[in-house]
């Protein structure tokens, strides 16, 4: 990288760019309990673990694209989570016993509904008619998760626009994380 030749003018306002972008987020704060509430409450079945998951995990956005139901154990009171698998930035976090239980009730759904659940299959995955059998379920991503996110905050009518600086006060823990 050339930081003294033509290139770093460039360089150098990308770095600012990037940080400035993440100055937005400062004064973010944690959802109460009671906005935990009304945004487990939207009627997708999967928004529950996911926000579950990710309040008590700590996970960023990304890791949901590699996500799998073995990349769990559960833990006498909590369960470990196995993120990044067999990448370079793998780690192990935990998630409380709510999160865990919340997953494991998804994932009996899922069962219900006809899919064959295996430690290979993706913790997430798209909607699909449930009166008909999924043999081939769809990964829910990085931008799935994101949007099904946003809508429910949305939704919910917790996520309101804060006058001054503020742009929402807690999106960035749910999803910029």
């Amino acid at each position: 990288m050339d930081l003294v030749g033509t290139n770093s003018c460039s360089c150098v306002l990308a770095i600012i760019e990037t940080l400035l972008w993440g100055l937005q987020w400062a004064d973010d704060r944690a959802p109460t309990l009671e906005e935990i509430r009304k945004i487990v409450e939207y009627p997708d079945r999967r928004v529950k673990p996911i926000f579950y998951t990710k309040v008590s995990s700590g996970i960023r956005l990304g890791a949901w694209d590699y996500l799998k139901w073995g990349h769990i154990t559960q833990l006498d009171g909590a369960a470990k989570m196995h993120v990044y698998a067999g990448e370079e930035e793998e780690y192990f976090t935990f998630i409380t016993s709510e999160a865990y239980n919340a997953l494991e009730e998804w994932m009996e759904f899922r069962k219900k509904s006809g899919e064959n659940v295996t430690n290979d299959s993706w913790l997430m995955i798209q909607l699909w008619d449930t009166k008909e059998l999924n043999p081939n379920p769809k990964k829910l991503g990085l931008e799935g998760v994101k949007s099904l996110m946003e809508t429910a905050i949305r939704v919910s009518g917790v996520r309101t626009k804060v006058p001054g600086k503020k742009r929402y006060e807690f999106l960035a823990i749910l999803l910029v994380s």
